[in-house]
């Protein structure tokens, strides 16, 4: 019974893992920024509602995001073109 409730814990632990998303977002300065992030959600809304929760230093300055414009895996190109081209440019 021990063993059954040992893998019973272990794919729990695994259910609950986060992925890694990748965000192309616009923040409240107005600049479109790449953020990577791991996010527990399954959902879109989830995955848009942690995002719009960060903040990306620019110049100094911590800038909130204002809106969440595509999400990824990681692994997983961007389908947007301006997305693509941000990831390409921007430094990590």
């Amino acid at each position: 019974m021990n063993a059954v409730y040992g893998l019973f814990v272990l794919h729990l632990s695994f259910s609950v893992m986060a992925a890694d998303i990748k965000c192309y977002v616009e923040l409240d300065n107005g600049k479109k920024v790449v953020l990577q992030s791991p996010v527990k959600g399954s959902n879109q809304s989830e995955i848009y509602l942690n995002f719009k929760k960060k903040g990306f230093e620019y110049n100094g300055k911590i800038s909130k995001v204002k809106e969440v414009l595509e999400c990824v895996a990681v692994s997983s190109p961007f389908s947007l073109d301006a997305a693509l081209h941000q990831e390409k440019i921007q430094p990590r």
